[in-house]
């Protein structure tokens, strides 16, 4: 089992306890020390990915890209007055990048080919679109092409709004009032497929 899984057991763990819901409790116990110390490998981890990708920023040195990757675009990100992102916050985005993306998308990918197998006749549609969109490059995927998968891309679409691979986020409010309407500073839950349902309810996706 690797260190996300570890840790998503520990903190579920944790949640079935009512002491361990305060930290100073909870950081004195076995989980509690176990759990911290993998938070400190999985930070160091992101830390020298990010500290790596820093020196070659401020050396002026180019990679062979094309495009800039997401830690570029949140290295050179600046609001409105000219600051960047902390260190911190960085990490927190590399964070989710590097345990987030992976089993995640392999959830994603799983549930949206059951789908396809349930409904063979959008499996068809799909088939054809990616064989025409290929026909004068078989086998290879340009960037220019991603534009030509509509129906797939829908497909794609409608298996995560099913089967969402994170079917919860968590956001703390830095204001109290949100679109007129006042909220203490605290942390609230989205539920994805409740928004995707209540959207489908009120006729905003055909």
């Amino acid at each position: 089992m690797g260190k996300k899984q570890v840790m998503g057991a520990t903190n579920f763990k944790r949640g079935g306890n009512p002491l361990m819901i305060f930290d100073f409790i909870y950081n004195m116990s076995s989980d509690g020390r176990s759990f911290r110390k993998d938070c400190d490998y999985i930070h160091s981890v992101a830390d020298n990915v990010i500290d790596n990708r820093k020196k070659i920023l401020e050396s002026g040195q180019k990679d062979e890209k094309k495009h800039l990757d997401s830690l570029d675009i949140l290295l050179s990100a600046k609001d409105e007055n000219g600051i960047g992102m902390s260190n911190t916050d960085i990490r927190a985005e590399v964070d989710t990048f590097m345990f987030e993306g992976h089993d995640t998308t392999t959830s994603a990918i799983s549930w949206i080919l059951y789908d396809l197998a349930k409904h063979p006749e959008y499996q068809k549609l799909c088939q054809n679109e990616v064989d025409k969109a290929l026909e004068n490059n078989p086998g290879f995927v340009k960037w220019e092409d991603l534009g030509k998968f509509y129906v797939l891309t829908r497909c794609i679409k409608e298996g995560m709004r099913l089967h969402s691979p994170v079917p919860l986020v968590a956001r703390q409010s830095t204001k109290e009032i949100i679109d007129g309407t006042t909220f203490p500073p605290e942390l609230f839950s989205v539920s994805i497929y409740m928004v995707s349902i209540t959207t489908l309810l009120s006729g905003q996706i055909r």
